[in-house]
C-alpha cells in the first residue's frame, strides 16, 4: 500500500498510492491516539473539485502530545494526543492548509489530531493541516482549511475522507490513507 513513494514531495511513483481506496468506516472507541504517534506514508486521493482524479503522496511525523497540552479548548472531552508535521502538495489534490504544514510547535503545529468522546455520537477523530489552523490561542471557524475524517484505524493504516476550502466557496474533498513506515 502506498508503494515506493519518490523522493521529492508531492511527486509519485506509478504506482504510489494506487491501493489507496476507501474503506468501510469501524467503531474508533477504543482506539489508541497516543499510538499512532511515529513516522507515516500519506496520500490524499482527490474525487471532489477541481483536481479531481488526482493524488498527492507525502509524508506524516506524528509525536505524542505533551500532558499539559492534551486537553483542547472549553471541551474536556476533547484532546489532542498527537501533532506533529506533514511533506505533502495539498495543492496537488485543490486542497488548502491555513498555516505552515512544516511547523514542530506543540502551540501550532502542522499537523494535529483533535479527538473528541461526544458519548451520543460516538468518538470523532480529525487531523487538521496548517499551523493556523491548530494555534492554541485561537479557534478559526470560518476561513481557509484542510480536515481528514478519520474513518477507520487499522494497526498500521488509518482511512478517511479529507475536505478542503479556500473559505469563498471552492472546495475540494476526497479519501485518504496512511501507511506506518515500515509496513
Amino acid at each position: 500500500m502506498l508503494a515506493a513513494c519518490a523522493a521529492r514531495t508531492g511527486t509519485r511513483t506509478a504506482r504510489a498510492g494506487d491501493e489507496c481506496v476507501p474503506r468501510a468506516p469501524a467503531q474508533l472507541s477504543g482506539v489508541r491516539w497516543d499510538g499512532l504517534a511515529g513516522d507515516w506514508r500519506v496520500a490524499l486521493v482527490a474525487t471532489v473539485g477541481p483536481r479531481s482524479g488526482s493524488q498527492s503522496v507525502g509524508t506524516l511525523a506524528l509525536q505524542v502530545q505533551d500532558a499539559a497540552l492534551l486537553r483542547f479548548g472549553a471541551d474536556s472531552n476533547t484532546t489532542v494526543p498527537v501533532y506533529g508535521t506533514a511533506r505533502l502538495a495539498l495543492d496537488e489534490v485543490g486542497a488548502q492548509a491555513f498555516g505552515d504544514l512544516g511547523s514542530a510547535s506543540a502551540a501550532a503545529p502542522g499537523v494535529a489530531l483533535y479527538v473528541s468522546d461526544g458519548s451520543e455520537r460516538g468518538v470523532t477523530a480529525i487531523m487538521r493541516f496548517g499551523s493556523g489552523a491548530n494555534r492554541r490561542d485561537l479557534l478559526p471557524f470560518e476561513g481557509v482549511y484542510t480536515a481528514l475524517f478519520v474513518r477507520r484505524v487499522d494497526r498500521d493504516r488509518v482511512f478517511g475522507v479529507w475536505t478542503s476550502s479556500s473559505g469563498e466557496g471552492a472546495a475540494a474533498g476526497g479519501h485518504f490513507c496512511l501507511v506506518r513506515d515500515g509496513s
